[in-house]
């Protein structure tokens, strides 16, 4: 894209922003809408959705018919403190439940691309880029000789115990510590060697690496 003064592309940006957590559920329950976190048994969100579909021949929709025929399904869709239920046990004791760190802030990625194009000086544009949800590779160019590269988005400050190689406990002693602010996620701006490259590769050494943050301090920015 591209304003009065600007230019800037981005490519796939390849952190990881969802996580898994394995829910003990309470036998006793027969709806299996009953965990445990923090030592409390919770109850579920759960709701009831229907699903509309179209019939099908040989496995593919049917559209020859001038009204093809509809069909509809029923499914129960729950959620924990981690967020949406997509598995259970065969024995109904667990349940992995997923957690997405831009849930119910996908908009905000919306009004940050907006101001991109509508900006001008450069300070605008970071605070636009501040916005921004998902994580992508932004590259920035301006008249003004200013270059600049930002990993920008909701990342999950993980407990220090959490192994991201593994699904994450989910009684609460493994909760993620926090969201990292913008002012900690990968960026460069006007780097000495005068260039910036990038191609749908992680952001820079060690991002995303290891088993966790640290819960007492949150990490230092990884600039350059």
């Amino acid at each position: 894209g591209y304003g009065e003064r600007t230019v800037w592309g981005l490519t796939t940006g390849e952190s990881k922003t969802i996580d898994s957590f394995v829910v003990e559920l309470d036998p006793g329950d027969g709806d299996g809408h009953t965990y445990f976190h923090n030592g409390e048994a919770k109850q579920m969100d759960c709701r009831t959705e229907t699903v509309n579909y179209r019939s099908t021949a040989d496995g593919v929709p049917n559209v020859s018919e001038p009204e093809p025929g509809l069909n509809s399904t029923t499914f129960e869709v729950c959620r924990t403190v981690h967020g949406p239920v997509v598995a259970r046990s065969a024995d109904g004791r667990w349940a992995r439940a997923v957690q997405y760190a831009m849930w119910m802030k996908e908009v905000l990625t919306i009004e940050g691309v907006q101001d991109w194009n509508r900006v001008d000086p450069f300070p605008e544009f970071q605070q636009a880029m501040a916005k921004v949800t998902w994580n992508e590779n932004p590259m920035y160019a301006d008249a003004d000789g200013n270059i600049a590269y930002f990993h920008p988005g909701l990342h999950p400050w993980r407990h220090p115990a959490a192994d991201q190689r593994l699904p994450i406990k989910g009684d609460g002693s493994q909760d993620h510590c926090d969201t990292l602010g913008f002012e900690h996620t990968p960026k460069s701006i006007n780097p000495e060697r005068g260039y910036l490259h990038n191609w749908n590769n992680k952001p820079s050494l060690g991002w995303g690496e290891g088993v966790g943050g640290d819960a007492s301090q949150e990490p230092s920015a990884a600039d350059g």
